[in-house]
């Protein structure tokens, strides 16, 4: 099991976990400085159709939602990846890539966008929830 803000070292990088549940109970984002640019690979975001209101198999869902949106908003990241590729548009990052642009990953303010993106996604879904709820 790997701990908030292990080191895991793969040759000459190392790797730190930072637990950002929500997604998942277990979703772990990944930081690693690379030369001069500090690289996130960030854990899934997204709501993606789960319970937020009264879940019995993850209860704690919409708190540990709230917590990682705003660990990860302090965190600062040069290069923001993630394991979904359509959710940072890789496609489109590498064909500029290809094309001659050296530091077509390069943008620091990718990471506070997409964390105040999926906030703003979780609000209105747990918005909805809780009304729906309200009506059961």
């Amino acid at each position: 099991m790997v701990k908030d803000g292990a080191k895991l070292q793969l040759g000459n990088n190392v790797l730190t976990a930072h637990w950002t549940p929500g997604h998942t109970r277990g979703c772990t984002s990944w930081a690693l400085p690379a030369g001069k640019y500090r690289i996130l690979f960030a854990c899934s975001l997204t709501v993606a159709g789960q319970n937020l209101i009264d879940d019995e198999t993850y209860v704690d869902a919409a708190a540990d939602f709230r917590r990682s949106f705003d660990k990860l908003g302090r965190m600062k990241a040069d290069i923001f990846l993630n394991f979904h590729p359509e959710f940072f548009d890789l496609e489109g990052k590498r064909a500029k890539q290809k094309a001659g642009l050296a530091d077509a990953f390069v943008d620091p303010q990718e990471l506070p966008r997409r964390v105040e993106r999926a906030r703003e996604g979780f609000l209105k879904e747990y918005d909805r929830q809780r009304r729906t709820a309200r009506r059961s």
